[in-house]
Parts: structure tokens; sequence; C-alpha cells
């Protein structure tokens, strides 16, 4: 470990000295030249959603035509829509604002994350950034994989009920580990202009997967960013390092180039600061203590990794580099990544607990379960400009994803032979992906785009990472490669009836090489009956494939056609900003789900086993001036009903020891314990507040609460049912222990100071609660990892950017 970290201060040395000299270079250049002094990035609007102007008393759109002669034509695509009526561009930008908020039109439920609101969170994940800012979502652990979103109630272990894009690219793994890069484990921010979180199912406009909602993350270019600047991270207690260095450069008024590289090195948060519990008491091999429910676990030295320790050598890495031209855009993104997992029960306890022997060496029988990724993307984008109404937006890209499992060498005692390190289940994976979208805007009432998108992918190769081992999948270990190719068609109509009534309709439909032509519709109406109330209703049904190798896996086992999961949505949300200064917002949902799952992997059909239906409602407020920003939420999702259908129905008067039941951990509902959706709290709240202080001082104050965990709590008293039923003596729980179930609270506050327009620094304080009870700082695990959680570390980290 000690040669690790010296080898990467090393690496980091060299980073930062070469970076410097570029910087100097930069900034002496020009100088010599006479050009501009560099100005911060809030100094440039971007061009991608709106056209800032100055608040005036008057109306814009006239106002802008008339300075410009023309009409305002604005480049780009609002979230959560194909199409946009051109007054509806036109925003004004209101005090304490760097990026125009949503649109009062856009169809949806939508929380936009400025550059400006990322770096006062001193998020250092974009999980934990979401869980600060994004109502009715939250963040759950998971022992085989990264932490999961949970959005509206909506979870899947494989990460796929949601899209995350990049600059409109889909970056999602199409294998099996869908948004696996990027998302959660790298604290590397500076290449983002600003996040748009649509929570809801959106497949009508993005394509499957969009079942939970979709992550739009949209870079700076040579438009928003001008300048150079450096930053630097130090985090303790959960440690970590992170250095990024961005460059801007403006040629011509529209064309210029933007580059951006991170680096980091996230050594985690040990088993003293991060300690790993449990819900049940059990004998431990006998190199460790026995352990106690609610305790925490004695971990052997250097077999495990530290919570979100990265995997082995590698640092986590970020390159995006993009020219822009007009209407044209070029951009090529690499991102690695990857963390050692937490272990489970089963690493520690003896049966009837788990497997372990008594006599467990763990020095050479154990090795850490570790997890990683690369991806290399090139997108290019272009809008032909017809005439005044017409135009096509033409986007091409190449996308490559390592995606592997990876063990340390370990003694096999039942082969009596030592294992050597190495990967398990490398895969790669290449997309060639092509779109054209044909946009028509006929008169000011009406907006029309059609168009159709192609992927060509191959699976199952050899990775970049491990050139010498095959590609080799995790579900049926089917060897690659194969080819699939997927199309799609999409349409939408935008219908401005009057000043009041807007209309939307939205179709896609999807074909795949292996599955069936899918559609997913929308519908919306939006009602803006003045100039502070807005009353939108959405009607949408979004579909989600299986994973790519589970689809293979059905047709080479002659499994017939796997399932396809949907989901139908009914939203009726109110927004009302009654002054410049503040807003807030009222949402209700229903949501009528027929949830698929990977029944037993390679031996079981992927058929739908339950349709679940589930209601909730979220309030907001944003309140925000030129030196304060107050942002809070509160959501509740509850759960309907839980029915197993079809082979996974219970029997009319089951036993719950019956070992021939189908058994899932989503819910506990269909055992008839309580009615509440697993692995979450079922209600959420956030705070978040930014205020300027005089003489370059500014602090920040975030507060989630999770409330409680009810559903996991029915699950584990299910589990502890059937055991009891089955005559074991395992049990998930010791009796009466509660723990594990109870709230928790994040509470993180940072102070800022900014010594002169060249160089900034802040202090953030991670997880403070923690510093007086760490249980107050929990995060469950899910599905198999019901009843057992690990505390979030109370830590610190210090961060200087310096521009030039």
């Amino acid at each position: 470990m000690a040669n690790r970290r010296s080898s990467f201060m090393q690496r980091a040395s060299f980073c930062v000295g070469m970076a410097l000299k570029v910087v100097i270079a930069l900034s002496f250049s020009s100088v010599v030249r006479g050009e501009t002094p560099i100005r911060f990035s809030s100094d440039f609007v971007q061009p991608d959603d709106e056209v800032v102007v100055e608040e005036p008393t008057f109306d814009p759109l006239a106002e802008l035509e008339s300075l410009l002669g023309e009409s305002v034509i604005i480049p780009g695509i609002a979230p959560a829509t194909l199409t946009e009526i051109g007054a509806d561009r036109i925003q004004v930008l209101p005090p304490g604002y760097v990026v125009a908020p949503i649109g009062r039109r856009i169809p949806a439920s939508v929380t936009r994350i400025d550059h400006e609101m990322i770096w006062d969170s001193g998020a250092r994940r974009l999980t934990e950034l979401f869980d600060i800012y994004v109502p009715n979502t939250q963040i759950t652990k998971h022992h085989f994989s990264f932490e999961h979103i949970i959005t509206r109630g909506l979870l899947a272990d494989l990460e796929d009920k949601y899209l995350y894009l990049v600059n409109g690219k889909v970056m999602n793994n199409q294998t099996i580990t869908g948004s696996f890069s990027e998302v959660r484990d790298l604290p590397l921010f500076g290449d983002f202009h600003h996040i748009d979180f649509v929570r809801g199912p959106g497949s009508a406009m993005y394509g499957p997967g969009a079942i939970s909602g979709v992550i739009s993350a949209n870079t700076h270019s040579a438009m928003t960013f001008e300048g150079t600047d450096a930053t630097l991270r130090q985090g303790a207690l959960d440690t970590f390092t992170a250095f990024e260095i961005r460059h801007g450069r403006k040629f011509t008024d529209d064309s210029g180039l933007f580059v951006y590289y991170g680096i980091a090195d996230y050594q985690g948060a040990d088993y003293d600061n991060a300690p790993l519990k449990f819900s049940s008491s059990f004998n431990t091999p006998n190199s460790l203590p026995n352990y106690t429910a609610g305790q925490a676990i004695t971990v052997p030295a250097g077999v495990f990794g530290d919570d979100r320790e990265s995997w082995g050598s590698r640092s986590k890495m970020k390159l995006h580099a993009q020219y822009t031209n007009g209407n044209f855009d070029l951009w090529t993104r690499y991102t690695q990544g990857g963390e050692k997992a937490t272990p489970t029960r089963g690493s520690f306890a003896l049966a009837p607990f788990g497997g372990q022997p008594a006599d467990l060496n763990y020095d050479t029988e154990v090795s850490a379960f570790q997890f990683g990724y690369a991806q290399l993307t090139v997108f290019g984008r272009y809008i032909w400009e017809i005439n005044d109404c017409w135009n096509i937006d033409f986007r091409a890209s190449y996308d490559s994803m390592d995606f592997f499992r990876y063990f340390e060498s370990r003694f096999d005692r039942n082969s009596a032979t030592v294992i050597p390190a190495g990967p398990a289940n490398p895969q790669r994976e290449e997309e060639y992906y092509g779109r054209a979208m044909l946009n028509w805007t006929p008169t000011d009432n009406h907006a029309t785009s059609f168009g159709f998108e192609v992927s060509r992918n191959h699976l199952g190769l050899g990775t970049w990472t491990f050139p010498n081992d095959p590609g080799n999948t995790i579900i049926n270990g089917t060897a690659g490669p194969w080819w699939t190719t997927g199309f799609g068609f999409i349409g939408e109509h935008q219908w401005k009836i009057n000043d009041y009534w807007t209309m939307f309709l939205t179709g896609r439909w999807d074909d795949h090489t292996y599955t069936k032509t899918l559609f997913s519709p929308r519908g919306a109406i939006v009602y803006t009956p003045d100039d502070v109330n807005t009353l939108k209703f959405i009607a949408t049904e979004s579909v989600r494939r299986l994973p790519e190798d589970v689809l293979y896996g059905d047709i080479l086992n002659n499994r017939g056609p796997t399932g396809v999961e949907s989901i139908k949505s009914l939203e009726l949300r109110y927004e009302q900003q009654p002054v410049d200064d503040w807003s807030w917002a009222v949402s209700s949902f229903y949501q009528q789900s027929e949830f698929v799952g990977l029944s037993g992997f390679a031996n079981s059909d992927q058929k739908n086993f339950a349709n679940v239906n589930m209601w909730g409602a979220e309030v907001e407020l944003v309140y925000r001036t030129d030196k304060s920003r107050f942002i809070a939420s509160h959501s509740a999702t509850k759960l309907i009903n839980f029915d197993l259908v079809d082979n996974f129905a219970l029997p009319a008067n089951f036993n719950v020891g019956d070992p021939n039941i189908f058994i899932q951990s989503i819910s506990a509902a269909p055992y008839g314990f309580g009615n509440n959706l697993a692995n979450q709290s079922p209600q959420l709240t956030k705070f978040i507040y930014h205020y300027d202080h005089c003489f370059h001082w500014s602090s920040d104050l975030s507060l989630r609460v999770y409330w409680a965990r009810p559903g996991d709590e029915a699950v584990a008293a299910f589990q502890d049912a059937r055991f009891a039923a089955q005559g074991s003596l395992n049990r998930t729980t010791d009796p009466g222990f509660k723990d594990s179930f109870q709230g928790s609270f994040f509470l993180n506050y940072a102070l800022n100071y900014k010594y002169n327009d060249r160089i900034t620094t802040r202090l953030d304080l991670y997880n403070i609660l923690g510093w007086f009870d760490q249980d107050l700082n929990k995060r469950n695990f899910i599905l198999e990892g019901i009843g057992t959680y690990r505390d979030e570390a109370a830590a610190i980290a210090a961060t200087v950017r310096m521009t030039y």
C-alpha cells in the first residue's frame, strides 16, 4: 500500500508540475499578444439552452428581435422535449442564477444543477451531488457494485433503470452494468457546465432504459469557459487526492476549443472511520472475535478494501476535449475508475450465518472483490439549418467500454492450489451510433421533430485493460463476440394552442435483434394562465430491455423471448413563482410497473415476475438572490400493491417456509409482511443553503434526512420467519434489534474564501453528526445486504482553485 501511495504521489507531482508549466505558458502568451484578460466561466453565458439578457420591464423577445433585426435562433434542445417554440427559448436570467432555470413549459419534473451549485455542494461523486440536490432521489450501497441511485421508489441492482447522457450521448453500458462509468465514483466535476436530472419515465424521449429518470450532463465548451484554471482537492478521514485542469479558448465568436483533464486517487475511509455493521450476532473464524449485532466488525488488516477505495493500483481519470465551430461540435471523452467492494456477512460468519471454516486464514485464502471500467467515446454533432423553419440535427459516435471484476491471488483449499491474481469476466463492448432528426417550426405555435437513430453493437470482446484475457460475460459465462443492432424512430409535436395551453405528443418505436418492437408514448398538457402559475399533466409509458448478455444467453439456451419491463406513469405538477426571488412546486405521481428480473441467472427465464403500483408526492421550495440560495424539498413514495404473477405467484395458502416459492427482496408485501418497498426510505427531506458573506467569504450547508426503512424491517422479519419455519438457526436480525432500520442524517458544512480573482479556497466538513454518533450517518445495503449497513465517515476536505 505504501508503494502505491508513493507511486501515485510521484505521478501527481509530475502532473501538477506539467500543468503549472502549461498554465504559465498560456498566461504569458495571452499577455504578449495583448488578448482580453481571462475571466471566470460565470462571466459567460451558455449557448445550448437559452439567451440570457438583463432583466427587462418589456417584452424580451420583441426587444431582442428589434436589436438584432432578425428572429433569435437558439441551437440545442431543452431537457425532456424534442421540440421548442422559439419564444420559449428566450429566458430572463433571475437574480442568483448563472444558468437560466428550466423553462415553464418543459413537460417534466427537472432539477437543474449548474456549475456553481456543483462547486458549492462539495460533492465527491455525482451520486452524492444528486443526493444533496434532487428531490425524491436517494443513495444506497451494494456489496457487489458501486452505490445505487433510487428515484421515485425504483431501484435496479444493475443500475439500468435510468440513462446517463453527456451532451446528448447515452453513456450506459449495454451488456450488464447499466450506468457504470463516471456517475458513481469519480470526484472530478470541472468539465460540467450544468446537469439536468429528469425524474420519472423518459423512454419516449431517450429510448429504452429510462424507467426511473434521465441524467443529462452538459459539459463546458469554449463558448462557456475561457481561460485556464487548476483545482487541487485533498480529503482526510475519507481520504482522496484529486487534481483537475481545464482550458478554454475561443478562436472566433462561435468557434473554439475546450480541454479538461482530471486525475484522482481515492484511498477511502478505513473500518474505524466507516465501520461495517450487521443486524445479527454470529460466530467468526478463530482469527477474529465473535460478532455482536450493531457493533463494528473486526476486519483482518490488508485483506478487504476501505470504503470506496480505488481498485488495484489504477487512478481514477477523466479527459474531455471539445471543438466547437458554429453548429458543429466534436468531442472525445475518456473515463476510468473502479472500487474495492465491501465484504458481506458471509465473508466473516461460520454456519449457519455463513460458510467460512473456523481455521480460515484471511491472509492467504481471501481476496477482496474489486471491479473497474474504462470508457472511450468520440461524438460529433452538426445542425444543418436549411431555412428559418427547417433544420436537421445529425449525430454520430463511437463508444468502447471495458468492464471487469478483479481478484488478488488466493489459496483455494478445495483444489490445494494458488489461484493467481487476475480479472474475472472481463468484457468490452463497442457501439457505432448514428442519428438524424428533422425539426420543423412552421409557425410560432407549432413545432415538430421526427427522425431515427441506429446503433450497431459489438459485444463480448476482450478488454483493452486486460488484452490477454478473452471476453467472458457475467451472466451465462457467455464468451463473445457477437453483434446486435438497435433501431429507433422518434417523433414529437408541440402545439401552443394559445397563450395559456401547450400540448406535447411524443412517441418512440424501438426494434432490437433479440426483442419485439417496443413503443414508448407520452402525452403532456401545460397550462400557464399567467406569469406566476403553471400546471402540468404528463402521461407516459416507458420500457427497459434486459442487458445484452441476458438477451443473448436466452437465445443460446432456447428460452424464448425475454421479458420487457414497462412502467406507466401519470403525473400532475403545479409550479408557482410569485416573485423573482422564490418559487415552489408540488408534484404527485402514480406508477404502474411490470417488473422483470434475473431470476436464477443461467437456469431461469427472465420474465415479468410482479405487477407493482405506487404513488408519491414531492414538494420543492427555491429561494435565490444575488447573495444567497436556499433549496428545500420533501418527498414520499408509497407502495400500493406488489403482486407476484404467472409462474411466480404464490399458492393460495402458501407456507412461509416452502422452499419452492419465489423469493425476492424488493418488498415483503406479497408474503404478508408490511406494505412498503425495501432498500430505501419512503420519506426524504433535504435542505441546502448558500450565503455570500462580506469580505470574500461564503458558506454552504446541506442536510439530508432519510426518515426510516420500514420496508427493510419487513423483509428482515419475513426472512427470519422463513428461517424459523425451515428449522434453521440463521437470522437476518437479532430479536428486538432495529438500529439498521432507523433514520439517517447527513449534515455537511463548507467555508469558501475567495482571496482574489485568481485564488479560491474551500474547506468542507462532511457527515458532521458522525463525530457525535456514527450510526446517524449509516448507509444501508440492498437485496442480499438487507440488515447490513456501513456508517459514512465524518470527514474533511480542502480545495484550492487557481485561475489564470
